[in-house]
């Protein structure tokens, strides 16, 4: 496994280096970039900045949802977008969401999504490019619901057999399904066939709105309230997800969004990468 840092953790206008500063100075292999947030300049120039740093992307994630239930046709175009900038980056991933919907149903939500999904890829030049779906909470109050199929287990294996794409599959966060109020380990056991893509952060259920985060981001689902935190001070027990994926052959990037204020990312993202790579040391080598 290799580990890569999020760009979706800087503020709107700071500029690549100020991600490959980071990346370097946690001594992390890649980064995961936002479109099209982190994409002020040209792709030629992008490419040789961070190949200068010895760097890779590891993913091109968007805000994007192809399964709400309003127009999506904003949401393609972007998608379309990120897929073109992730090939030229050399790519292997773009990260987009599910959505939210007006009812709990599974079933259908899947195949509405993968229609749409179909939709995009066939119009799409790029056919190198995995498209990965995070599995989301309701971190943001948007669907009361939970209608959203990534939530659950069984949801995520609904849209992946819905779409019956061999690029299509799932970035695992561990601690959205814990918001979401999964075990985590038992939802990253569940859905790890289908995994292609880890995201890493941690965070702990607190009693309401009201608490102090210092400086760590709080979420709702539910009726029920978390907060992001240091990484070895959470729910979510990193160690065994790791090695549980590790013998289920999973050997991709784990991209580290530790969700804090922006004067608290850097040493958010090196406690965080020194404790993933002590963990990602034990595991069994691969044969």
């Amino acid at each position: 496994m290799r580990l890569a840092i999020s760009a979706g953790e800087l503020d709107d206008g700071e500029p690549l280096e100020a991600i490959i500063e980071l990346a370097v100075g946690c001594g992390v292999s890649g980064v995961e970039l936002w479109y099209p947030k982190n994409f002020s300049y040209s792709m030629t120039r992008m490419a040789s900045l961070l190949a200068d740093a010895g760097l890779e992307v590891a993913a091109v994630s968007s805000a994007t949802e192809l399964g709400r239930g309003s127009d999506v046709t904003p949401d393609a175009a972007t998608l379309k977008d990120a897929l073109l900038a992730a090939k030229a980056l050399s790519a292997p991933n773009v990260n987009t969401y599910f959505g939210y919907r007006s009812k709990r149903d599974d079933e259908r939500s899947s195949l509405i999504y993968a229609e749409r999904l179909s939709d995009l890829l066939a119009s799409s030049p790029v056919t190198s490019v995995n498209v990965l779906i995070e599995n989301e909470s309701d971190g943001f109050g948007n669907d009361p619901s939970a209608s959203d199929p990534t939530r659950r287990p069984g949801g995520v294996a609904a849209l992946m057999a819905a779409a019956a794409e061999p690029r299509f599959g799932l970035t695992l966060d561990p601690t959205n399904a814990y918001i979401a109020g999964n075990d985590p380990l038992i939802f990253a056991r569940t859905t790890a066939r289908h995994t292609k893509y880890v995201h890493a952060k941690n965070a702990l259920q607190i009693a309401g709105p009201d608490i102090d985060t210092q400086g760590w981001r709080s979420f709702q689902d539910q009726g029920r309230h978390y907060q992001t935190c240091p990484f070895d001070a959470g729910a979510v027990p990193w160690r065994p997800i790791l090695r549980d994926l590790a013998n289920r052959g999973y050997d991709g990037w784990v991209t580290i969004e530790p969700h804090c204020a922006r004067n608290s990312v850097e040493s958010a993202f090196c406690e965080a990468s020194a404790a993933l790579r002590d963990i990602i040391s034990s595991l069994p080598p691969r044969f």
